[in-house]
């Protein structure tokens, strides 16, 4: 006879045990209870969640369940507790897509910051179709870089804003397998006229919902400020009227003229007999004379200096009223008028070209 080292079943394995009914009994209890429930002490795990070390231990009822005993597909969501599985019980790789339901894992089953780094995801696995709408709505417009030489394209969800149809667009989108466009109603396939919008060599401007269908455009890169001004050479014809009147002098000039040598001109009485002729000369009682100059018998000179700068009071003739009275007249013909130099001005701001795409589906 033995006992079993997980239940603590006894068997009896030889004719010569002694068989107990209570000991049968206690058997099948044992195998009714049984859970395969234990406890892991001492686990230590690294970074990524792998069991380091630990020592499971069972309570008595059973061994633990390994993963080799469980059958595919045989653990299904009910069988699991909340919250009995997370991220460190599922090693990298363990879960695949084709084991997910669609749409079983929603943003609220994502903790935030579990997903850090591009390398963490498959490459399509994330992209704009899995995103919320209104993130980014159709018919959203951006610009777009493309390097030069680089083949790139904008996507499979975006269209260049070149005023091609909506006809085309669709057909050269069904080439390429995929929906027209999802601009209609409910974000269906749009199939009537009109063209997407035009966006080569212009600006966006806002405007209201009711008039962003794309067709209101306006505006010039270039402004003709050609224009003259004429006017005819009769309506220039004028009078500037002079009224009578005199020319004023003031009385400034008051001066006195000296000779050079700073010699002055004096009188005194002469010493001939009055009326006496000499060199066919009257002698008079009195003559001028220059004083200390020209001491000897001989004639001289006396020029005058520079000094004496004045002016001489009183005032012009009488000047009469008079008029221009006549007609103006004008080499060019019989009207004037400004150049026409302002043709073509140009009022494009500085700007820098990108390509303008919208996103279709």
């Amino acid at each position: 006879m033995l006992t079993t080292e997980n239940l603590g079943l006894v068997a009896w394995d030889t004719e010569q045990d002694d068989f107990e009914h209570g000991a049968l009994t206690e058997n099948w209890i044992r195998i009714d209870e049984h859970d395969h429930t234990g406890v892991l002490n001492g686990a230590e795990f690294d970074d990524e969640g792998n069991l380091l070390k630990g020592n499971w231990e069972t309570n008595g009822r059973g061994p633990g369940i390994t993963t080799s005993a469980i059958k595919p597909f045989q653990v299904v969501k009910y069988l699991i507790a909340l919250g009995a599985v997370g991220h460190k019980q599922i090693g990298v790789e363990e879960v695949w897509p084709e084991n997910l339901k669609d749409e079983a894992v929603e943003n609220r089953h994502v903790k935030q910051e579990t997903l850090q780094g591009h390398e963490k995801l498959v490459e399509h696995s994330v992209d704009v179709t899995r995103l919320d709408p209104n993130i980014l709505p159709v018919g959203s417009v951006m610009n777009w870089y493309r390097l030069s030489g680089s083949g790139n394209t904008p996507g499979d969800l975006w269209e260049v804003m070149d005023g091609r149809s909506w006809a085309q667009i669709n057909k050269e989108a069904k080439e390429r397998e995929l929906v027209g466009n999802r601009l209609g109603p409910g974000e269906t396939e749009y199939e009537g006229a009109g063209t997407i919008p035009d966006l080569r060599e212009r600006f966006i401007r806002g405007t209201t919902v009711a008039r962003s269908d794309g067709t209101h455009t306006g505006g010039n890169a270039s402004v003709d400020l050609a224009h003259s001004h004429v006017t005819p050479i009769t309506s220039l014809e004028h009078v500037h009227l002079i009224a009578a009147h005199l020319h004023g002098i003031a009385l400034d000039g008051k001066h006195h003229h000296t000779f050079e040598g700073g010699h002055q001109l004096g009188s005194r009485k002469n010493a001939f007999s009055i009326n006496t002729t000499i060199e066919g000369k009257t002698t008079i009682l009195q003559s001028a004379y220059l004083e200390e100059f020209n001491e000897g018998g001989n004639s001289a000179s006396a020029p005058m200096d520079q000094n004496g700068e004045h002016s001489h009071g009183g005032v012009t003739g009488f000047s009469p009223a008079f008029n221009t009275n006549g007609a103006t007249s004008w080499a060019g013909g019989s009207e004037i008028g400004t150049d026409t130099a302002l043709e073509g001005v140009e009022t494009t701001p500085p700007f820098l070209e990108l390509v303008c795409v919208m996103r279709v589906r």
